[in-house]
């Protein structure tokens, strides 16, 4: 049995298929979606999140705060950052770290300000996991 799961950013589609189960971190905890779960919205805390998929590879991303919604059939993840783990080493997220904290100095708005400042949290995230990934080697 599969479930449908769509991950969505701000700024684009970042997953949609099918996966055997998804595990995200939400604010009171680690919570695993199988086929068939109750319907259920939470909210979701800066964290890691993972998914199996069909083939049975898991995928790993990094998300900012948003909402998961889930049907029996079909889990939303809406969250403004997601990033690939696969796609960042430890230089390249450093650099958008960087970036993102310069963004937030020089933001426009408060909403601005906390998009940046939400991306440069999920980004010490995933440098810390890189670091931790590095030492379990």
């Amino acid at each position: 049995m599969t479930i449908h799961v769509d991950i969505v950013s701000a700024e684009a589609l970042i997953y949609s298929g099918r996966a055997t189960k998804l595990v995200v971190t939400a604010y009171h905890g680690e919570l695993c979606v199988l086929p068939g779960h109750a319907p259920l919205i939470a909210r979701l805390h800066p964290g890691a999140m993972r998914l199996t998929d069909t083939f049975g590879r898991e995928r790993h991303f990094m998300v900012s705060s948003g909402l998961l919604e889930v049907q029996p059939h079909l889990a939303t993840v809406l969250a403004d950052t997601v990033l690939r783990n696969d796609e960042l080493d430890a230089d390249s997220a450093l650099a958008a770290k960087t970036r993102a904290e310069e963004n937030m100095r020089c933001a426009c708005s408060k909403r601005d300000y906390e998009r940046c400042k939400s991306e440069a949290e999920l980004l010490t995230l995933l440098l810390r996991q890189l670091g931790e990934a590095r030492v379990r080697r």
